[in-house]
């Protein structure tokens, strides 16, 4: 591995827990209550955890990218559910049931290997990510409505929404090359993912700068 490519991944990893680090911080020091986003963060610094056990011991990450995909998008689901108020349940009930069929149907009517499943993720972060989009437009629509006084900039959760849209639009064409990039040139893909891994870092910045608009 790169020099360069050694030092993007340890900011990646350190960024997590520079990030869960600063919301414990400010939660300690500004004494607000458990936000709506706090379970996202939960699964990043987890997922993060056992991605460096995964690296250093050399395990498959199929089906890791799976099992973190199938919690993200629930996780985000009610994330959203919760910041749109409950309203539309019936359209995030339906959301929900549309993943898990697709998640199964991934699962049994695909390979595991690493090109292959990389081409399935890509599929069930295209789904999410529409149904993410469509929540968060749901989400703009209602703060216009119901607080048109309110600047976006002063909402934590503005933070949040657009690092998370931002986050899942990413991958989506890197996961959907990703074979023929394996194929092409298998050490040179390596490069290719450092795109995805900047975008997590970004996405991480979003999130410090969300908690950091967290007021009591």
């Amino acid at each position: 591995m790169k020099l360069f490519q050694i030092a993007i991944f340890s900011i990646y990893f350190l960024s997590t827990f520079i990030l869960f680090g600063y919301y414990l911080s400010r939660k300690k020091k500004i004494g607000f209550g458990t936000p709506l986003i706090f379970n996202f963060l939960l699964i990043i610094l987890l997922s993060d955890i056992y991605e460096i056990f995964a690296m250093t011991y050399s395990i498959p990450s199929a089906v890791h990218y799976k099992v973190y995909t199938f919690t993200e998008f629930y996780v985000l689901l009610w994330y959203f559910f919760q910041l749109n108020r409950c309203r539309i349940k019936g359209l995030y009930i339906l959301s929900g049931i549309l993943f898990f069929l697709l998640f199964i149907y991934v699962c049994i009517g695909f390979g595991w290997d690493f090109s292959e499943s990389m081409l399935t993720d890509s599929y069930l972060s295209a789904f999410a990510t529409i149904a993410i989009y469509i929540f968060s437009i749901h989400w703009f629509t209602g703060v216009f409505k119901d607080l048109p006084e309110t600047s976006l900039l002063k909402l934590p959760d503005f933070y949040f929404v657009s690092g998370i849209i931002m986050y899942l639009f990413g991958p989506i064409f890197l996961f959907l090359l990703s074979s023929q990039l394996i194929n092409a040139d298998n050490e040179g893909f390596k490069d290719y993912w450092l795109i995805n891994i900047v975008i997590n870092i970004i996405l991480r910045l979003f999130l410090m700068f969300g908690i950091w608009k967290i007021r009591k």
